[in-house]
């Protein structure tokens, strides 16, 4: 049966289908999308094409197609909020885009990547130590600082300081579940 099945919007009609497949392998997860930033250059370097056989503005042809709150997200759904278009205009004001360059060994570009985040459904155990510190044990594993995070809000709702917070993270077997590491 499908995992996630979603049409897009009357305008843009797209089916997506995914499928749960259990093996005896290990879980492959938080790999962090390591192809994400070389299809984000291929898709971006397309923009600059179409631009150009276009004649407009490579700034002025993403602002056109830039996703906007109400638009269906493939992955996400429709978006409530957006803030890629602001994104576009502050980076083209940083570098002054449409002035020439000031050098003849430099060029100006403007490329748009995205990632997508929601909140997802986690848990964690929590236990008080005798020495009076915690302990927080998590099955998220920390790619990029969660832990620090984790501490900082397990000492505030605690009301203790974070670094009477350690934290780890455990295997299914220990550790409460949290969606992406089952």
């Amino acid at each position: 049966t499908p995992l996630y099945s979603s049409a897009a919007s009357d305008v843009y009609k797209r089916q997506l289908e995914g499928y749960c497949v259990y093996t005896n392998r290990a879980a492959l997860t938080s790999f962090r999308a390591p192809g994400l930033p070389s299809v984000a250059f291929a898709v971006e370097s397309h923009m600059d094409r179409i631009a150009e056989a276009l004649a407009i503005d490579p700034l002025e042809l993403r602002k056109r197609n830039v996703m906007q709150a109400g638009d269906f997200h493939p992955v996400v759904g429709r978006l409530e909020k957006s803030s890629a278009a602001a994104v576009l205009e502050a980076a083209a004001e940083a570098i002054e885009w449409g002035k020439p360059s000031t050098s003849p060994h430099r060029a100006k570009g403007l490329a748009l990547g995205t990632w997508h985040t929601r909140g997802r459904p986690s848990s964690a155990l929590v236990k008080l130590n005798v020495d009076g510190t915690f302990s927080v044990l998590t099955g998220a594993v920390d790619l990029t600082g969660s832990n620090t995070a984790f501490a900082q809000i397990a000492a505030e709702v605690l009301g203790v300081s974070a670094e009477d917070v350690m934290v780890s993270f455990g295997d299914t077997d220990s550790a409460a579940a949290v969606e992406g590491t089952w």
